[in-house]
Formats: C-alpha cells, sequence, structure tokens
C-alpha cells in the first residue's frame, strides 16, 4: 500500500486506476468486483483535498500471503475503500406505507436496494432512512 502523510484524499488526474484495478484483481476476494469495474467502466472520484505531494492511501499489490490477523483486515479495508470510490452510487427504492386500524394510525417504511453500487464491496457503510444515497 502507499503511505501518504498528508490529508490528500483525492487522486491527481494522471492516476492509473485501472492499473492499480489489474493489480487488485489478482487477489480472488476482489477479483469479481474488480473484474465489473473493468469491465463496465468505473467512475473516477472527483471530490477530495489533494495535498499535491501524495495520492490517497492506495493498494499497490496483490495481498502478501505473510499478512495476518489486524494486517491483513487493514489490507482488505484499504481495498475494499478504493474499490468502493471507484464503483457507481447504490440506489435504493424507500416505501412507506400508512394505515388505519379504528382510531390508530400505523405507519411502516422499507428500504430495499435496486443496484448496490459501492455498497457491494464497502459493506460496513449503513444508511439512515433519511439519507439521500
Amino acid at each position: 500500500m502507499t503511505y501518504p502523510r498528508t490529508e490528500t484524499t483525492k487522486y491527481p488526474s494522471t492516476f492509473n486506476f485501472k492499473g492499480v484495478l489489474k493489480s487488485v484483481k489478482q487477489n480472488l476476494n476482489y477479483t469479481d468486483f474488480a473484474d465489473t469495474l473493468l469491465d463496465s467502466g468505473f467512475k473516477k472520484p472527483t471530490s477530495g483535498k489533494d495535498a499535491g505531494d501524495h495520492p490517497p492511501i492506495t493498494p499497490t499489490t496483490n495481498c502478501p500471503k505473510s499478512l495476518d490477523g489486524a494486517s491483513k483486515r487493514l489490507y482488505d479495508f484499504v481495498v475494499r475503500h478504493y474499490l468502493g470510490t471507484l464503483a457507481h452510487n447504490a440506489k435504493f427504492k424507500k416505501t412507506t406505507t400508512t394505515f388505519k386500524i379504528g382510531e390508530e394510525i400505523f405507519t411502516l417504511e422499507g428500504t430495499q436496494i435496486i443496484e448496490p453500487g459501492f455498497k457491494e464491496i464497502m459493506k460496513w457503510v449503513k444508511f439512515s432512512d433519511d439519507q439521500t444515497v
């Protein structure tokens, strides 16, 4: 992984996203998602802060077999975060139903994922019912 010592969160316009995707896909944990991004197109991140000296922390190679425990979990987090930043937005369908039984009014709300987008790889990201994605 790269090790930026700044608060950079924006990739430079010349960053080689495809090269990193091709490297990451060598790990079977990420092959399918990386292939999907390579085959159907990915969304280059456009926001963030560029401190000018380093790109954001980025996976640079397939995960070494010697990693275990916390090191392996950190590597997994960095790879999934990187893949998630290139994925398309998640799409949800929110349904609200209100009904009355006698004098009581009941409201039921549900959210259904239509397209998981980045949530397919970044499973730790949660949304509240009032958040727009």
